[in-house]
């Protein structure tokens, strides 16, 4: 086996696992997408979203003034 190794370089064979791998998995995953079962985006309407909390306009931040402090010469 390690013949074989030093036929063909082990970065070539690596890189050309890592790209099919990716390819196919890209594939399948188109694949099962299209399939009228496991669609997952088509069978949501707006009402099943729920509204996320950081897409609401947020309030501006105002500044409060601190309560006065009682002093014992005013209680």
């Amino acid at each position: 086996m390690w013949r074989a190794w030093q036929i063909i370089d082990p970065r070539t064979v690596l890189l050309a696992l890592m790209t099919f791998l990716s390819a196919m998995a890209l594939l399948l995953h188109f694949i099962v997408y299209n399939a009228d079962r496991y669609t997952w985006l088509k069978d949501l309407t707006a009402r099943d979203v729920p509204r996320a909390a950081h897409s609401a306009p947020a309030e501006p931040a105002v500044a409060k003034p601190a309560p006065a402090a009682a002093t014992a010469a005013g209680a």
